[in-house]
Formats: C-alpha cells, structure tokens, sequence
C-alpha cells in the first residue's frame, strides 16, 4: 500500500507542478517583454497568486493520500503586509512541503535561498527562477584568487535581489544549518548540538544586513516520529506524523549599529589608522528618502574586507553589540541568561565576504566585581 501511495503521491506532485508551470512561466515572459513598472508589479502578484495555488493543491493531494498528522505550536496567521525572517532545521525534502503548507496565504509565500545550480533543474527550476527565489553564487578561495574580479559579485548578484523584495512584502526563508542534517555531518562538523549541525548565518546576516524593514524572525523547529527521511519515504507516507514548534521574535529595532565611533576624538583617527572596519547603518526612512544610499554600507565593508585580503587579520565582533546591562536584557525580551540576542549582521558579512577564514575564537569573559565602568577598571 505504501508503494502505491508513493506513484500515486510522485505522479500527483509532478503533475500538480507541471500544470501551474504552465501559467507561472507564461507570466514571467510577458513580464520580461514589457518593461513597464506597473506591469511588473501586476505579473508579481500574479505570479505569487500562483505559486500559492501549487502550493495549496499539494495540500490536497497530501491529505488525500496521506492523512498525515502536522501539529504545529505557536504560529497562527500573521500580517501579509509585513517582511518576515524565517528558519528552521534541515532534515528531508519533505521540509519544504511542510512549512509550505502551514505558511500558505499566512504570510508572505517563502523566498528559499538557493543553490545557483538549481536553476538548471529541468522546469522547476525555471519555476523558481519565476518566482523569484534568491539563488545563491558561492566562489572557492581559488576561484576568487585564479580571478579577483569574482570577490563580492555573490554578494552583488543578492543585493539585486534584496532590491526587488523591497517592491513587496516577502518572507525570507534559510535553513541555518545549510545542509540536510545527518550523524555523519555533525561529526564531521564536531557540532556541539544535539540535533543539529553549526549554523551558517552568512545569508541570514546579509539579509538582514540590507533589508531593515525585517522587523520579526520566525524560528520553526520540525521533529519527525519516523526516522526515515527520503523524499520517497514522504511520498509514501512515512512522515505523516509531525511536531512543528513555532516561535515569532521580534529583532530587535538597534540589531545594525552606526559608525559613530569613527568621530570619537584621536582615538578615532587611531582605529581608522588601524584599517578597523567601520559600520555606517542606513535607516528604512533615510533609503526611502535617498534609495542611493541601499547597499552602500555593504560596499564599504567589502571595500575593507578587499584589503583584509593581502594580509592575515582577526575580525572582531561583541556579539552582542552593546555592552550588557539588565534593562537592556528586559528590553530585547532575551532568553539567555547574561547574554543580550546576538546581532548577525556583520558577522554574517564577515563570513559571506572572506571565505579564507576557517576558525572562530569564542571567548567567554567573567568578572568577580560587580562594577563594569572604565573607571572602574582604571
């Protein structure tokens, strides 16, 4: 019975893709062939009206054949009208019919980031190109220094993307982990998780690097009863049964700092001196005013990553981004016990822009005495 579950469920899914294909990739041409703003707009939206149809007729198939069991905890039906952040651990390819189906018409339909090779899945692929899915471009440290003109052209080619979100409101979906999680991955990784693998936070940080108006992460957590995983085993029925704990938190509005530091008296001509690289944070109202100003805070990084290049150095990050203080806890709602919610944005930046660097040094810094001023330490 499982067997005839899993042709049934692989001639339903290709069909059900193939149908909606059709409309989808008609649209996107006559999208590229008119270039008119408001016509662009009405082909999104068209566009996304069907991807949201794909989505909701793979639910009919799926409860048709399966009956399957999705309980899912704390997500209920968000405003449509907002950006959101999304992530959530990697298992089965079952994940993405999963979070599809409980996110559908809910929120914005989810933006995947996307292996660059996956475009040239045959017809999918073109559907998510249509869909305008954020595909992502990674250059080997070889390939960058075979060819210098590659370095940054990822973050290029993302930026333009970012660029088109910012026309309406969407989610952007990554699984942390980068990959499908396995034993053998998290012992290769020496993963310090129980059930996952180190998290990759370079297109979380670029995201939220360059679209501030993401003002709320969604943390999806997917536990499977069944241990097999396949795509084959979805089809079949094997992972009807799902838990799905969902948690919305807030970013905090100061995650991007400013470059204020820069104007600090001597001291500051010291750290410029001393090629620190210095953050300049463009506010959602200031890009409005003057959209000059979207990624130039990015370009000027990796104007400091270039030089960071030509000779070893140690990147620098508080976590944290501020100095810790109880109130500070209480105001970004924290859930670490000394620790403020850590800020991505330049490490994720960090990581993106130098992939030559191989190891992180996590230090941990306690204090007997209770007083924290310079002052104090003076």
């Amino acid at each position: 019975m499982e067997i005839v579950k899993g042709v049934l469920g692989f001639l339903a899914v290709v069909t059900n893709t193939l149908f909606w294909c059709f409309f989808l990739l008609t649209i996107a041409i006559f999208k590229l062939l008119i270039p008119l703003e408001s016509w662009k707009r009405l082909c999104t939206k068209l566009i996304i009206n069907i991807g949201e149809c794909w989505i909701y007729c793979n639910g009919l198939w799926i409860n048709t054949l399966q009956r399957p069991k999705w309980n899912v905890e704390g997500f209920e039906a968000l405003d449509k009208s907002n950006w959101y952040l999304a992530v959530a651990n990697h298992q089965s390819w079952a994940d993405i019919f999963i979070l599809q189906g409980i996110t559908n018409r809910k929120i914005p339909m989810l933006k995947f980031f996307m292996k660059n090779v996956l475009i040239w899945v045959p017809v999918i692929g073109l559907a998510w190109w249509a869909l305008d899915m954020p595909f992502l471009k990674r250059y080997t440290k070889e390939e960058i220094k075979k060819n210098p003109e590659l370095r940054g052209k990822d973050i290029q080619a993302m930026e333009k993307s970012f660029e088109r979100y910012s026309r309406y409101p969407v989610s952007i979906f990554s699984f942390a982990e980068g990959t499908r999680f396995t034993e053998k991955k998290k012992i290769d990784q020496s993963s310090e998780f129980g059930n996952l693998l180190n998290p990759k936070t370079g297109g979380i940080g670029l995201t939220l690097t360059t679209m501030p108006y993401i003002k709320l992460l969604l943390d999806f957590s997917i536990h499977y009863e069944d241990e097999r995983r396949s795509f084959w085993d979805f089809l079949c029925g094997r992972l009807s049964e799902v838990n799905v704990k969902a948690r919305v938190i807030d970013i905090p509005q100061n995650l991007l700092g400013k470059n204020v530091l820069i104007w600090v008296p001597v001291i500051g001509l010291a750290w410029w001196a001393l090629d620190m690289p210095f953050l300049k944070r463009y506010t959602k109202e200031e890009i409005k005013k003057n959209p000059e100003l979207r990624g130039k805070d990015i370009q000027a990084m990796q104007k400091s990553f270039e030089r960071y290049s030509r000779y070893p150095v140690s990147i620098f990050s508080f976590a944290e981004g501020t100095r810790f203080s109880e109130k500070k806890k209480i105001d970004q709602s924290s859930q670490f016990g000394n620790l403020l919610n850590p800020k991505t944005g330049g490490i994720g930046l960090t990581l993106t822009t130098m992939p030559y660097i191989k190891l992180l040094l996590d230090f941990s810094i306690h204090y007997e005495d209770e007083r924290r001023s310079f002052w104090d330490f003076l």
